[in-house]
């Protein structure tokens, strides 16, 4: 779903304060389908298709840093979720590799524009290559390391079959940086 509405986002142009509504197709069978509002903090927003799909639509990316409580009850965000209506399928799997998901949005001239996404990036049918997992790597790793214990991270991480400890591995992703102490 999130990729459906970043599609969206990406290939149409138009402003997302302008949007009327925002549909999101989603399993039907699925336990937490979200509603309108329904993520009370923006880590709550993990969980929730409203929040990602408002998110999504709203900053045209979504990472670590959308599910942060400033992103959650930012005025776009905030307008948005007023605008987001669930629509369960029960013909969409709500597993993968099968599942899919629709992204609809109206816009005030009456066009409603919509992005299906069969297999999204990072699937298993539809895997990330290495700068794509790279790249997310880097954005999560750099809260708590530095660059250079990052790049030592993925040095290991790519041999770890040759790697003679993991232990050294261990250490340095359980080494507390400056960044982290300064927090």
């Amino acid at each position: 779903m999130i990729e459906a509405a970043l599609t969206l986002r990406q290939k149409h142009e138009f402003r997302p304060e302008d949007i009327t509504f925002v549909e999101l197709e989603v399993p039907g069978k699925h336990e937490r389908s979200g509603h309108a509002g329904a993520a009370s903090s923006g880590l709550d927003g993990k969980f929730d298709f409203a929040y990602c799909g408002a998110v999504a639509i709203a900053d045209g990316r979504v990472d670590i840093d959308s599910f942060s409580d400033a992103k959650r009850f930012s005025p776009i965000v905030e307008s948005l979720l007023g605008k987001v209506r669930i629509k369960r399928n029960p013909d969409i799997p709500k597993d993968p590799p099968d599942n899919w998901a629709v992204a609809r949005v109206g816009l005030p001239d009456g066009r409603v524009l919509s992005e299906t996404v069969r297999h999204y990036r990072g699937s298993i049918a539809n895997p990330m290559n290495r700068d794509e997992r790279l790249v997310k790597l880097k954005d999560c790793a750099k809260r708590t390391l530095d660059a250079a214990d990052i790049e030592r991270v993925v040095g290991m991480a790519e041999g770890l079959e040759s790697l003679p400890d993991v232990r050294a591995l261990m250490a340095v992703l359980g080494h507390r940086s400056a960044k982290t102490t300064a927090r």
